[in-house]
Parts: C-alpha cells; structure tokens; sequence
C-alpha cells in the first residue's frame, strides 16, 4: 500500500516521502509477512491493555511482546556466511520479465538451510515478478558449496534504473522477524520501450543520393563504386570473388563496393509537453510509436536519422550497417517530456541532412502552431513531411489540414496503440 502512495502526487514533500520510503526498508529487511501481521496486532493489543486495573488484556500482550523478544535476540545472533553475485543483462523491456542468475556461495563449514534471495532497494517502477516477498529460495546449502538461482523482475516504465543491493536471508526462530545481509553491488539497467509491428507505412520515400555515400554504410555489389577488398563471408555473391586477390592471399576475398543511393528518413521526437507529468500516457505511447517507426525503417533498410531534444539534443544515426534498433531504442529509453521547445535546438543539425533526406516523420502528442510552424519551415526542403499525433482524444489543431499531402497524416488513440499502428 505504501509504495503505491510513493507514486502518487498526494505526497509532494521530500522528507514524507523519505520517511516511508525508509520505514519501507526497515519493514521488508527485519519482518516477514506473517510477522508484520503479528506487529499489527500486538500495537492493538497494547492499546486495549493499557487500562491494567480493568481489563487482563495485558496478558495477551505479554505473549505478543514475548514473542517478539524471542525473536529480536535471535535474529542478533542469527549469522550466516555467505555471498552473492548478480549476473544481469544490460538491456531489457518495458513489461517483459526480465529473468537473470544470482550465484550463492556458501563461506562457512556448516550447511544452510532455507536461504532466501531478493533484491533490495528497488527503485519505482521496478517490482518483482514474485509476490508477497518470497522471491527465490535455496532449500540446502552444503558447506563451502555455490549454485544459481535465478530471479525476475519487472519494469513498469522505460528508462535507466540502478540496482543497489541484493540481500539473502533467512527466517529466525518463530517465523516473525528475519536476518539477513545486503550485497551492494549497483549495476545499471536499460529499459527499452515497447514497440509494434507495423505492416506499412503510407510513405512514398524514393532513394536519395549520398554524395561520397554514408560512412560505414556499404554493401556488396549495389553499385560501380569499388572500394576495396575484404574477405569471404557466407552468403556473399560468387561473381563479387576477387580471383587474383584469392591467388595472392591464398584465402577467399570480394570485392566490395558503395552504394550512394539509399533511402534516409529524418525520425523527429517532439518531447515537449505543458503538462510533463499529467499527460505522461500519451508521452509514453509517442515513444512507443517512434520506437516501432524505426524498427520498421530498419527492417526496410532505411538509413535513420533520430532526433528528440529537450534539455539535451539526442542525435542518432542507425540503419543499413551504421547501428542497429537496439541504439535507437537506447535513446528512447533516456528520452523525458520537457517544458522546453525542441524545435530550435533539432533545426541546425537537421537543417544540414535536408537535402539527403527521402522523407521527414514528425512524432508528437498534439498537433499545434509550433507545428505548422515547423512545417512551414521545412516546406518545400524535405520531399516528404508525414506527421503522426499519438494521443487521447482529438488534438488541438489537424494536421491533415496542414500538410501538402493529408492522407499520410496519422492521429493515433494512444489507448489502441498496437492496433493503429498496423497501417500508419
């Protein structure tokens, strides 16, 4: 229940926050689920016995505070030896459980019985996939033995999140409280935003010449443009074999040439917004719909050119052998919505592509005059300017009715995201 109120903005004050966050830890590392009941009963006991002259409910609270004695002294004295090593991935997706090993080791002579593992410290939008805080348990553990467990967890929200700590305990004598110890050990995670098939995309882009071509971006045999030699590589055409080269090295090589030709798109993510916070759902759903943009354009061998600005001007450039989805994804997943106008920083950097770009795609969460005043400025630069308004209701302005072309225009109902986004 608490740390759903940790995410709600009933609680704006900095130090309330700090101070259930904090009773948080104490109540997950020192009680167990049975015990935090146990608690809870024995606070309402001691109320009912405070009256000792007119009531024997005191006794009852006796017992309580009994057990809870028992069970503080053993947990002081409850040690274990024993260390923990996280081996997690560096990436993983919003909603999809991401499963990783934890090793255990067992430093002492004496076996262990019933050693729970978890995380500790969990940063919002981080839950694990376990309920009730019973997350992986090892049953036995013999003397300086180590072994694997696995655990899950998953996140409700893109970004980049630190996880500080795991813990591995052990239940006390009675069940009510645990002992335990933390493992810092901060390793960094990168949460990918969802994305979607898309099956088409109304976008007549043509192939655009690259003068010199693109740096890295070369294929074999698209073109007369010989630049060099390399070797052999499953797949390759045989009449692009160098023969000579062959005879000479005494190991297969082909020739290896550069396209100046290709299909480059302009991705643009509008990350401004009035209310960041309020409207963060649509937000989402704009990054989102960007992400499966671009694993589209990758899948058609677009060149990408990504951008989004907000405090800081994020460029990415992907496709066609300069980097795959998952450095676009990166980015998005570092993208916020922000009260400034990304416009202005995005201009000069896109503005040097113009004539490069078979097409420019606009992804915001409403469609206003600082729109068409982009448009405006783009108009007539750009062969193909296609705007996609990813949102809850109508927006404010049509977009249809602004650019040349309308049928390409797309408003998207940020709720029915995947089915929309089939045909855009």
């Amino acid at each position: 229940m608490l740390d759903r109120l940790l995410n709600l903005p009933l609680l704006p004050w900095a130090f309330t926050r700090w101070v259930i966050s904090k009773y948080m830890l104490i109540r997950d590392r020192h009680f167990s689920w049975e015990g935090r009941y146990v608690l809870l009963a024995g606070l309402f006991v001691a109320l009912m016995a405070l009256d000792v002259q007119g009531t024997r409910v005191y006794v009852i609270w006796s017992i309580f505070f009994g057990a809870f004695f028992v069970s503080l002294h053993a947990k002081i004295f409850y040690r274990f030896p024993v260390t923990l090593t996280r081996h997690i991935p560096r990436v993983a997706s919003v909603e999809s459980p991401l499963t990783y090993r934890v090793g255990v080791k067992n430093l002492s002579t004496k076996p262990l019985y019933e050693l729970h593992i978890r995380e500790e410290g969990l940063p919002r939008f981080v839950r694990h996939v376990h309920e009730r805080g019973v997350v992986t348990m090892v049953d036995a553990l013999g003397p300086e033995e180590q072994t694997t467990v696995r655990l899950s967890l998953n996140f409700q929200r893109r970004g980049v999140y630190e996880l500080p700590a795991l813990r591995a305990e052990r239940f006390c004598p009675l069940g009510i409280m645990r002992s335990g110890k933390a493992f810092p050990g901060n390793n960094q995670v990168i949460v990918f935003p969802t994305w979607y098939p898309i099956e088409r995309v109304r976008l007549s882009a043509a192939n655009v010449h690259q003068p010199g071509g693109v740096p890295l971006a070369s294929t074999v045999g698209e073109s007369m443009e010989f630049i060099g030699l390399r070797e052999y590589r499953s797949g390759d055409q045989i009449k692009h074999i160098s023969w000579k080269a062959w005879a000479r090295l005494g190991k297969p090589a082909v020739r290896e040439f550069q396209s100046e030709y290709f299909k480059r798109v302009a991705l643009v993510m509008d990350t401004h917004s009035d209310n960041p916070e309020g409207r963060r759902d649509e937000f989402e759903a704009a990054v989102s719909a960007c992400a499966s943009l671009a694993h589209h354009f990758e899948e058609h061998e677009y060149i990408i050119d990504l951008f989004a600005a907000g405090k800081e001007l994020y460029y990415m450039q992907a496709g066609r052998g300069l980097g795959g989805l998952d450095s676009i994804l990166e980015v998005l997943a570092l993208v916020e919505p922000s009260r400034h106008e990304p416009f202005p920083k995005i201009d000069t950097p896109l503005r040097d592509l113009l004539s490069r770009l078979s097409a420019l795609v606009l992804v915001t969460t409403d469609w206003q005059k600082r729109h068409e005043d982009f448009y405006q400025s783009l108009e007539g630069h750009v062969p193909q300017f296609k705007p996609v308004v990813v949102r809850q209701g109508k927006p404010t302005k049509d977009p249809a009715a602004t650019v040349d072309n309308p049928e390409i225009a797309a408003v998207i109902d940020a709720k029915k995201l995947s089915e929309e986004l089939i045909v855009l």
